[in-house]
């Protein structure tokens, strides 16, 4: 999505539809296409399903709630990325940041004892804004 100011044909999303158009007064807007359908598609087979495996080899009420709690905020991000809105690339590169850590961190607890869990998580948020911060002088990638 932040390659799309670009026009780069080999975009996949571009391929799908998905574009920026410039208002009149000079805003950008994101229109999805079926890129939009394809990102709900993908993120739906992919988190709910996979949670929910690893949730019946290890279920306990902690860990339900942890991948309900997971769910919605990943609805939230995919919903706030999958939609049409005017395109402000800070707001967009944040939004993606988010929903990567949201995704890669649903099955982490799910996997791991609770202890272990939160510490790795809390050290990869602490390292991923830090690092970015130090190379990008914001809290997500510039790039």
């Amino acid at each position: 999505m932040k390659e799309l100011e670009l026009r780069e044909r080999s975009n996949i999303l571009a391929r799908m539809g998905a574009t920026l158009d410039v208002t009149w007064k000079g805003e950008k807007v994101f229109k999805p296409g079926l890129a939009g359908v394809y990102g709900g598609v993908i993120k739906f087979i992919n988190v709910p399903i996979l949670g929910a495996l690893i949730l019946a080899e290890r279920f306990d009420i902690c860990r339900l709630l942890w991948f309900g709690a997971m769910i919605l905020l990943t609805s939230h991000y995919l919903f706030k990325l999958i939609k049409p809105r005017r395109y402000v690339r800070e707001k967009e590169l944040m939004a993606m940041s988010c929903m990567e850590i949201v995704t890669i961190y649903t099955p982490i607890p799910l996997v791991l004892g609770w202890l272990e869990a939160s510490i790795l998580m809390f050290v990869g948020v602490a390292y991923f804004f830090a690092m970015n911060r130090l190379l990008w002088q914001k809290p997500y990638p510039r790039v």
